[in-house]
């Protein structure tokens, strides 16, 4: 069962992501998009809970001159 928290905070880490990153959540998962491979993730339980706590986050890399 969702609650307002979860729905409140999904919505907030959506709009981070695209005010931060860019990227539009509901354009990369509309349709048959959610079901390509990188849009997956495996963490342990201690790695996904500093995720969660902003401890542990992503940075874009330069690679042969495109940003990763």
């Amino acid at each position: 069962m969702t609650t307002y928290l979860q729905t409140h905070y999904a919505g907030t880490v959506w709009g981070i992501v695209l005010n931060y990153g860019g990227i539009n959540v509901l354009d990369e998962l509309d349709g048959v998009n959610c079901h390509r491979l990188y849009n997956g993730l495996t963490l342990t339980t201690s790695v996904h809970n500093d995720f969660d706590q902003l401890l542990l986050w992503f940075e874009a890399i330069p690679v042969g001159g495109i940003t990763l």
